[in-house]
């Protein structure tokens, strides 16, 4: 005879249903803030003439960094950020540099026009950005200690 282990939601306790029905509510507002925030960041790029990748290189370019860094930085595989920094460098936003300790790895800076760029992009990006800007100060403290607490592998970034 097969028994079946799997406990039926009718069987699960009253406060489990009642907590899981609460933790989908908070995993769909949380979706609709990222899709927010996702829409929000790919138009302020489109108005600073970017693709939202390049914009993601922008943005995470608070010194120098090697092609590396900014594709574990960004989410991307190595080989992508080639194409990305060509076309940014293309119009003169960053620039390669030979590091100063090791001669055969490249580094990404900043042109004064791409500094230049990146700082209205974090302007628009922090102007408005649609879920946060319905919150008070005070809501706005509230969501960010939630935040870290709910997510203790973040770790707020210098310049964020």
């Amino acid at each position: 005879m097969v028994h079946n282990r799997s406990v039926s939601s009718s069987a699960r306790p009253a406060a489990a249903q009642q907590g899981s029905g609460q933790v989908e509510k908070i995993v769909g507002l949380l979706f609709q803030a990222v899709g927010l925030l996702q829409d929000h960041f790919a138009s302020c790029a489109a108005s600073c003439g970017l693709s939202v990748a390049q914009a993601a290189a922008i943005q995470q370019m608070r010194g120098p960094l090697t092609m590396r860094e900014l594709a574990d930085r960004i989410g991307c595989d190595p080989s992508n950020v080639t194409g990305i920094t060509d076309r940014l460098e293309a119009r003169a936003l960053v620039v390669r540099q030979l590091d100063p300790a090791d001669r055969r790895i490249k580094m990404l800076v900043l042109t004064s026009a791409g500094a230049e760029l990146r700082g209205r992009l974090q302007e628009q990006l922090l102007n408005r950005p649609a879920p946060i800007t319905g919150l008070n100060g005070e809501e706005q403290d509230q969501l960010h200690d939630l935040l870290q607490r709910a997510l203790p592998t973040v770790r707020e970034q210098p310049g964020s």
